[in-house]
């Protein structure tokens, strides 16, 4: 079954962080679905870069090229589908970082698990967690 990767997954894991479990990174580089990645990842990367807080090499343009590969993610656009999800009163729980409501209502909207660390998501209840 395929699954949504959150912006900091997805950067640890091509980071090569030891954030993730080896078994997290074992099941990300052998998914036999295709792993899919909101656009708005690459938007929070950016930013996350500027603010440098994270250092994307040989540099952000090579990085994020990378890093979007066909054979490593899919990357999701933004659909009605999608931004009628967010406009849910369930939604209205989940605290108000727009990449985060952007990411759970593209699980939600798809049906998908979302595999994230972040707390306030997953003690939100909004939608499945991925586990390995």
């Amino acid at each position: 079954m395929a699954r949504l990767i959150d912006t900091h997954i997805w950067i640890w894991w091509l980071t090569g962080s030891n954030l993730l479990s080896l078994k997290e990174r074992l099941a990300l580089e052998n998914e036999d679905e295709p792993l899919l990645l909101s656009s708005i990842s690459l938007w929070e990367a950016s930013l996350l870069h500027e603010m440098e807080r994270i250092k994307l090499l040989p540099n952000a343009q090579a990085w994020v090229k990378m890093a979007t590969s066909p054979d490593l993610v899919q990357v999701l656009d933004l659909s009605p589908e999608i931004v009628s999800e967010i406009f849910s009163k369930k939604m209205k729980t989940l605290h108000k970082d727009p990449a985060d409501r952007i990411i759970v209502a593209s699980a939600r909207a798809l049906k998908i698990p979302l595999h994230t660390h972040d707390k306030k998501i997953i003690q939100s209840g909004l939608v499945k967690i991925w586990k390995p």
